[in-house]
């Protein structure tokens, strides 16, 4: 059963890896003085599009905000700057990886380690959780959002 926490820390560090370059590639779009509808609600929290435009002003017909970086950063909310910090995930995982090579290696119970595993597991569900409650609450929004793109894409093929 010592396999299950190895296999729950790899998803972890997997994981860690993929959102970090999401993350990276979000910030970048930012950077660049032009962010997606999508990428402002992930950075930002702010799930709805009357918020985001009183706060960045009018989208471009694909739903593309202009902004800066400072103004984004400004904007997050406390839930989002609180799951932006890369080191609390890192130092959870770290600790992690730690705890469950030494309670294995000082045979512990499994459950011990398994429960070590979890303290991750369950900030990463939080992540989640937040995202998938962003996703839910701007989904008409998400809808209208994806008809204007393929309304878009059909005119500019006639």
């Amino acid at each position: 059963m010592e396999y299950l926490t190895w296999i729950l820390l790899a998803f972890l560090a997997t994981d860690f890896v993929a959102s970090n370059l999401a993350a990276r590639r979000q910030w970048s779009e930012i950077a660049r003085g032009k962010a997606g509808v999508h990428t402002l609600r992930k950075r930002t929290g702010i799930w709805d599009r009357a918020e985001l435009e009183r706060r960045f002003g009018a989208p471009d017909q694909n739903f593309a905000f202009t902004v800066t970086f400072d103004r984004v950063r400004r904007a997050r909310t406390v839930a989002r700057r609180v799951f932006d910090a890369r080191w609390i995930e890192f130092t959870l995982f770290s600790m992690a990886c730690v705890g469950v090579g030494a309670a294995l290696s000082c045979g512990c119970p499994f459950r011990i380690a398994l429960s070590i595993t979890m303290v991750p597991v369950f900030y990463r569900c939080l992540i989640a959780g937040h995202d998938l409650m962003i996703m839910a609450r701007s989904h008409s929004q998400r809808a209208e959002e994806i008809r204007a793109r393929f309304d878009l894409a059909g005119s500019g093929a006639a």
